[in-house]
C-alpha cells in the first residue's frame, strides 16, 4: 500500500548481539497496515537462526512463536506488548536450554560464567507496576533459582505475595570474579515477600554460606517518610573470604583531591531525612579464620534525619569492645559523636600475625561538627588512645596502599630494618593523641618498641589545613648488631602535609635520610626528661601507657562492658 520500510546495517553473531549497529526507518498511514504483511520473519546469520511471527491486534504486538537457535542452545518465546493503554503491558512465555550458558550469556560484568548446561522457563507479565511470574525457574549446571507469585512495584501498591530461593551448591564451580575463583563452599538464600496498601515485609529470610545461616526479616512501613526495619540473627558464623587470594597491588603514586588527604565529602542530610530506619542484628558467634568474636551486638536508628549508633560491641577471647555513634543535622550545622571502648583484645588485626599475648586497649571519645568530612575533622575535640602488645605486621603494607611508594624513604629513615625485614615484630605501640579544635598533638609521647628498635614520637597534625609536624627518636634495642647498609638515624624529622609528608632538613642544611649521618643541631627533639624516663625503666611499654593514662584518661568514654 503506501508503506514502506527501509533497513540496513550489521548483525554480529556476538551474544546478545553485541557490536551490531543496525538501523530501521518505517513510513506509513498507519501501523496496522505496515505490520499487516509481516505476519512472520526469518534471519539467518552465522550460527544463529531466528524466527517467527508478528501479529498487530488491537493496540497491542503479538511476537509468536519467536525461536532463536543455535549449535548448542536455543530459546523459544511468546511475548504481547501493549501500546495503546495508559498503563505499561507485557506477557511473556519465554524458555531456553542447551548445552552451554556462555552460548547465551558468557559474562555479567566482572562475573564470567562457568561453561555449564542451562534451563530457563519464565512465564508471567507486568501490567502497569504489577509484576507477576507464575514460574521463573533457572538452572545453571547444580545451582538453582526458583521465583513465584506477583510484587507490587508502585510505593502506594495493594497487594504483593513473592517468594524467593537461591540455592548454590559450589560457588567455585559458577565462575570467576575478576579472574578469581570462589573458594569452595555452598551459598543459598530464601525469603517471602508479604505487602498490602501500608505495609511491605520480608518474611522467612534465611541465607547461608558453608556453614554459616543467617536469618531475619525486613519491614517497610509507607508514608510520606517511609520507615525500613531490618532484623538479623545468627547461632554462629563461620566466614571464609568468597574469593581465592590474591596478592593486593597499589598504586605506586596516587594522586590526592586539591592535594588534601581528607576529603571534602559532603554528609547526605537531606537524603536521610526522607527515610526513616532500624537495624538489629544479634549473632552468637562469629568464626574467620584466627577471628572469634561472641556475643556481637548491634543497635542502630536513622530518625528525623539524624543517625544514632545506640549500640555495638562483641566479646572476644576475655576481651570486649564497645562502641556509640551519633551524626545529627543540628539545624543545618551538623554534629558528630563518636565513643569506643576496647580492652584486652585478642582478635587480630588485618594481616597481622596474632599469638596468644596479643592484646589492645582502646578509647575513643571525640565529637565535632560541620556538614562535610572535611570541616568535621578540623573542629574536632577529644581523645584517642591506643595500646597494641605483641603482634607481628607485614612492613609497610597499610602505607603502602594509602600512600604508594612516596613514604619509602621516611619510613627506611626512621626504621633502617624495614628494608631487608619482610616483617616487624612489635611488642607494643602506645598511642596518646589529643585533639582541640582540629588540632592534634600527641599526648605525653608516642612509644613503638619493636625486637630491634624504640621509638619515641612527639608529632603535631593540624586537621583544618593538614599540616603535619613529627618528630622521632630511634635507639636499637641492647645486643643489636648494626650493619654498615643499616644506618640508624637517632634523630629524625617529618613536616609537609597529609597528603605529602617529607624528611625535614637540620639547621645546617643536612638532608635527614637513611644513607647519611645525621647532624642534631636545630632540630625540635622530644623532651630530654620524658625520654630519659622510657630509657630507665625496666618495661618501656608500661611506664609509656602509664604516662598517658595520667593525662587522658578523665576525657575517656563511660562504656560498659557489652
Amino acid at each position: 500500500g503506501q508503506s514502506s520500510v527501509d533497513a540496513g546495517g550489521v548483525l554480529k553473531p556476538a551474544p546478545l548481539l553485541a557490536g551490531s549497529e543496525f538501523t530501521l526507518e518505517a513510513s506509513g498511514p498507519a501501523f496496522e497496515e505496515l505490520v499487516a504483511h509481516l505476519p512472520n520473519f526469518e534471519v539467518r546469520a552465522g550460527e544463529y537462526d531466528l524466527s517467527g511471527g508478528l501479529v498487530f491486534d488491537g493496540g497491542a504486538i503479538h511476537f509468536k512463536g519467536v525461536e532463536l537457535s543455535r549449535a548448542r542452545g536455543n530459546a523459544k518465546a511468546d511475548v504481547t506488548v501493549g501500546l495503546s493503554r495508559p498503563e505499561r503491558l507485557i506477557d511473556f512465555d519465554v524458555s531456553a536450554r542447551g548445552l552451554s550458558v556462555r552460548s547465551i550469556l558468557p559474562s555479567l560484568g566482572d562475573f564470567d560464567l562457568e561453561d555449564a548446561p542451562f534451563s530457563v522457563i519464565a512465564r508471567g507479565g507486568l501490567h502497569g507496576a504489577g509484576l507477576t511470574l507464575t514460574q521463573f525457574d533457572v538452572e545453571v549446571g547444580d545451582a538453582t533459582v526458583e521465583a513465584r507469585g506477583a510484587v507490587d512495584l508502585a510505593m502506594d501498591g495493594k497487594s504483593t505475595d513473592f517468594e524467593f530461593d537461591l540455592k548454590v551448591p559450589s560457588l567455585a564451580r559458577l565462575g570467576l570474579v575478576k579472574q578469581r575463583r570462589p573458594r569452595e563452599q555452598s551459598l543459598s538464600i530464601s525469603a517471602k515477600l508479604r505487602g498490602d496498601r501500608d505495609t511491605v515485609q520480608v518474611d522467612d529470610f534465611v541465607a547461608s554460606v558453608g556453614d554459616s545461616d543467617l536469618r531475619g526479616s525486613l519491614r517497610l512501613q509507607k508514608g510520606d517518610i517511609p520507615t525500613i526495619s531490618l532484623d538479623l540473627h545468627a547461632d554462629s558464623l563461620h566466614l571464609a573470604p568468597l574469593l581465592e587470594e590474591a596478592e593486593q597491588g597499589y598504586d605506586a603514586t596516587p594522586k590526592f583531591d586539591d592535594g588534601r588527604l581528607i576529603p571534602d565529602i559532603r554528609v547526605p542530610f537531606d537524603a536521610m531525612a526522607r527515610l526513616n530506619a532500624s537495624v538489629t542484628v544479634d549473632i552468637g558467634a562469629l568464626h574467620r579464620e584466627t577471628l572469634h568474636l561472641n556475643a556481637i551486638a548491634l543497635k542502630a536508628d536513622l530518625r528525623d534525619g539524624a543517625f544514632y549508633l545506640r549500640e555495638a560491641g562483641f566479646k572476644a577471647s576475655d576481651g570486649w569492645f564497645q562502641a556509640r555513634a551519633a551524626l545529627e543535622p543540628a539545624d543545618g550545622a551538623g554534629r558528630a559523636m563518636l565513643a569506643a571502648r576496647a580492652r584486652d583484645l585478642r582478635l587480630g588485626l588485618v594481616e597481622q600475625g596474632a599469638g596468644p599475648a596479643t592484646n589492645t586497649d582502646l578509647d575513643i571519645n571525640i565529637d565535632a561538627t560541620g556538614t562535610d568530612l572535611r570541616a568535621l575533622a578540623g573542629s574536632s575535640n577529644g581523645v584517642l588512645y591506643v595500646d597494641m602488645r605483641n603482634f607481628t605486621i607485614p612492613n609497610n603494607t597499610f602505607l603502602k596502599r594509602l600512600y604508594g611508594d612516596l613514604l619509602n624513604e621516611i619510613v627506611d629513615t626512621i626504621n633502617p630494618f624495614a628494608k631487608s625485614d619482610n616483617e616487624t615484630s612489635v611488642e607494643c605501640v602506645v598511642l596518646p593523641i589529643e585533639i582541640n579544635e582540629g588540632a592534634l598533638e600527641v599526648n605525653p609521647e608516642a612509644l613503638v618498641q619493636t625486637d630491634k628498635i624504640r621509638i619515641v614520637s612527639d608529632a603535631s597534625i593540624n586537621l583544618k589545613s593538614e599540616k603535619i609536624e613529627m618528630t622521632f627518636r630511634t635507639t636499637p634495642r641492647k645486643g643489636l648488631t648494626i650493619s654498615a647498609g643499616e644506618i640508624l638515624n637517632p634523630f629524625v624529622m617529618v613536616v609537609g602535609t597529609l597528603a605529602a609528608p617529607r624528611l625535614a632538613v637540620d639547621a645546617k642544611g643536612t638532608l635527614i635520610s637513611g644513607g647519611a649521618a645525621v647532624a642534631t643541631g636545630g632540630l625540635s627533639i622530644l623532651a630530654r626528661a620524658t625520654w630519659d624516663r622510657l630509657v630507665r625503666s625496666k618495661n618501656p611499654c608500661e611506664t609509656a601507657a602509664e604516662q598517658a593514662l595520667e593525662v587522658l584518661q578523665v576525657r575517656f568514654a563511660d562504656l560498659p562492658s557489652p
